[in-house]
């Protein structure tokens, strides 16, 4: 598997007409974000979102969710975030694609990938499309939170 292109996304991704463009409804946790202290978390999996929710909650972290890529994309377009943690297969497009799209759009924004299929051809292709870390699932919470304040504490510069 090749590196994503994301420079040849870019340009598709903030295209109405491109694959990440808004598709319809989606399941969303939505709540206002004016700040720019909330987490995104993008995942399929119910038990996984809300583990990951709850955990960095009860750190205090305002936390918003999204089961698509699509209603990810849409939540991270209205601002308001400090970080997003997308899995790597979602069920309209993937992390990869979400990723790229996240980097054309707001390049500072930290975006960790995690996934329960590591292997090390896919962690480098998501390290090499911009991603501030990859966690392999199963992971614990310690390691998310870790990872989440550690990113939060270096305040979404950029510096991946």
């Amino acid at each position: 598997m090749s590196a994503p292109n994301c420079r040849a996304r870019q340009s598709s991704a903030a295209d109405p007409a491109g694959p990440l463009a808004l598709a319809g409804e989606s399941l969303l946790k939505v709540c206002a974000v004016e700040d720019g202290d909330a987490i995104l978390i993008i995942d399929d999996e119910p038990s996984v979102a809300d583990a990951v929710r709850l955990i960095l909650e009860d750190r205090g972290h305002r936390v918003l969710v999204a089961a698509s890529a699509a209603g990810g994309l849409e939540l991270a377009r209205r601002g308001g975030l400090r970080l997003v943690i997308t899995d790597l297969r979602l069920p309209d497009f993937s992390g990869l694609e979400v990723l790229c799209a996240l980097r054309a759009e707001q390049p500072r924004l930290p975006v960790i990938v995690i996934t329960s299929h590591a292997a090390p051809e896919t962690l480098s292709e998501a390290t090499l499309a911009g991603a501030a870390a990859v966690l392999p699932k199963p992971f614990a919470p310690a390691e998310i939170s870790s990872l989440v304040e550690s990113l939060a504490a270096a305040g979404g510069n950029g510096a991946y």
